[in-house]
């Protein structure tokens, strides 16, 4: 597969635009899920072989881990990876 990628000069930030919201008028970070969903992460991931169902794997483990420290429960080990 070939890709073209365009770079072009830029005068100033361009908006992040995800999910048909601009981010730059918000004033605040996108979700995980829209940086994820963005073509650009997506292409970068590709080029770098990670696996998406991995990586979501990975971020929900994570979430629940969290989520655990927050409540003051003892963390359970983590996961097996997974190759």
């Amino acid at each position: 597969m070939s890709m073209r990628i365009t770079v072009r000069e830029s005068r100033g930030p361009v908006p992040l635009r995800s999910r048909g919201q601009d981010m730059s008028k918000s004033h605040c970070e996108p979700a995980l899920s829209q940086v994820l969903d963005d073509p650009v992460t997506q292409v970068l991931m590709l080029s770098d072989g990670v696996d998406p169902q991995q990586l979501h794997h990975l971020i929900e483990e994570a979430r629940q881990r969290i989520a655990v420290a927050d409540r003051g429960e003892p963390s359970p080990p983590p996961a097996a990876r997974r190759r």
